[in-house]
């Protein structure tokens, strides 16, 4: 839902419609909100030095990065397909045994 936003602002009436027309909703906190990892003792990121860091071909000095949280919801969605592709190879395997 985007920044600062909680799995949980996602109204489950709407995730029923979704699930019950046969999607599949994946819900998560990012990094620092909600239910998900808080990384208070970073303190505030100091956006000034994270430019010049960044300006200086530096990866910024930071708890964690967009790139890292992109990485996260890439993550998430490859193990949802591993387990959708595991559970698929299960039944071919049980079919042809069958």
């Amino acid at each position: 839902m985007g920044l600062g936003a909680r799995l949980t602002r996602w109204p489950l009436e709407f995730i029923e419609i979704l699930t019950s027309r046969g999607y599949r909703v994946i819900r998560y906190d990012n990094r620092d909100v909600g239910l998900s990892q808080k990384f208070d003792s970073a303190g505030p990121a100091d956006v000034v030095k994270m430019m010049i860091e960044m300006m200086q071909g530096k990866k910024p000095s930071v708890a964690y990065t967009l790139e890292d949280m992109a990485n996260d919801a890439a993550g998430s969605s490859r193990t949802v397909f591993e387990i959708k592709t595991l559970s698929c190879s299960r039944r071919n395997v049980a079919a042809r045994a069958a």
